[in-house]
């Protein structure tokens, strides 16, 4: 009886690396959009990871082709993809508005022709098959260094801040979800604004997840910034990353891009140093309850300063958000730490860990007060 191998099968492993290559080109793509809000470039990096995926694993599991990487064989792979490319878009136009065929269809003719000018246009003149086996109990699972490799570089390449901020806005989700199903009620305080990505993040997050709790849309977001650093830092204070020239930004331009995103949600960012802005009751600015507190303002005096402010709004529930807390190489008698630590104390309140996120981030909820 005929046993039909499909991994054996050139044109099924090709098909295979088709749905590899536009899940890598997809997932590029919306990682990069998350950081950077830029569809462009979140196109083109994604992409061009997709295509890599496309050339790499055609060349050495689809095809087969063991010889020595050649920059003319990348040429060809490119010259070969874009006819695809164009053909396909050439296909699509023809059956839609020369042969009157609905448009979902046409595009999936363009497709199949794409498809097929990409298999055979690879197998026959981009990678010259041999019949090579790996004689290796893994066989293509031996070639894996590859993607280790590839993985390390681009990992070791990221900015260590674009890491922390993709972990910070998941931490930032899971505390709005956590909230909406735990109907907290109080608003969202923000403290050290700086650019608004936070801000801006977590406006996103509760027009969303509205649809699980309507209630959280009437949350009021309140951010305090001095929008121009830190200004005098006691000699406590004093590190080697925290510098005004570090953190200065424009609060016109913040606001611009918070009013963008905010939407139908009602916020207010307040300018001034939290020695001036701080100073007043948070009934002055129509804070009552607060459901989740996050201090981003990397020095002791300015989480001191920020924790002295929220202590009336806090309750049961109140989520607090330390983006800073294992800064000063870890003491817990300086910074944001020895702050919180202060906080507690004085307050008497007992407090859950939650989780930790991104380059020293940690979430706490008040369980007792």
């Amino acid at each position: 009886m005929f046993k039909f191998n499909f991994t054996q099968n050139s044109f099924i492993r090709y098909l295979l690396i088709g749905v590899l290559s536009n899940t890598l080109n997809f997932s590029a793509y919306i990682l990069v959009f998350l950081v950077y809000e830029n569809i462009i470039l979140a196109s083109i990096l994604g992409y061009t990871l997709g295509l890599t995926a496309s050339f790499y694993f055609g060349k050495t599991w689809a095809f087969k082709s063991f010889q020595n990487f050649q920059l003319f064989e990348l040429f060809k792979f490119l010259v070969v993809y874009l006819v695809g490319g164009i053909g396909m878009a050439s296909m699509t136009f023809y059956l839609n508005q020369g042969l009157g065929i609905e448009y979902k269809l046409s595009w999936i003719g363009g497709a199949l022709f794409a498809i097929l000018n990409n298999y055979f246009g690879s197998k026959y003149i981009v990678f010259k098959t041999t019949e090579q086996t790996v004689d290796t109990k893994f066989g293509f699972l031996s070639k894996l260094n590859f993607l280790q490799d590839a993985a390390s570089a681009f990992i070791a390449g990221v900015n260590p801040a674009v890491i922390h901020n993709l972990e910070k806005y998941v931490a930032l989700k899971k505390v709005h979800y956590l909230a909406a199903i735990e109907e907290i009620e109080g608003d969202y305080l923000e403290f050290g604004v700086f650019t608004g990505s936070s801000f801006c993040h977590s406006l996103r997050c509760v027009q969303k997840l509205s649809k699980i709790n309507p209630l959280i849309s009437k949350t009021k977001f309140y951010g305090f910034d001095s929008f121009e650093g830190f200004g005098d830092l006691d000699s406590e204070d004093d590190h080697p990353f925290y510098k005004d020239n570090n953190f200065e930004t424009s609060f016109e331009k913040v606001d611009t891009r918070v009013n963008k995103v905010s939407k139908e949600l009602e916020y207010k960012l307040i300018k001034g140093f939290f020695d001036e802005s701080l100073s007043k009751n948070p009934s002055y600015y129509g804070i009552e309850k607060s459901r989740i507190i996050f201090i981003d303002s990397d020095t002791y005096s300015s989480a001191k300063e920020a924790l002295l402010f929220i202590t009336p709004t806090i309750q049961e529930g109140t989520y607090i958000i330390l983006d800073d807390f294992f800064s000063y190489k870890g003491s817990e008698r300086k910074g944001i730490a020895k702050a919180f630590k202060e906080f507690q104390d004085k307050e008497g309140i007992e407090t859950r860990h939650v989780l930790t996120y991104g380059m020293g981030g940690v979430v706490f909820i008040i369980s007792s007060i």
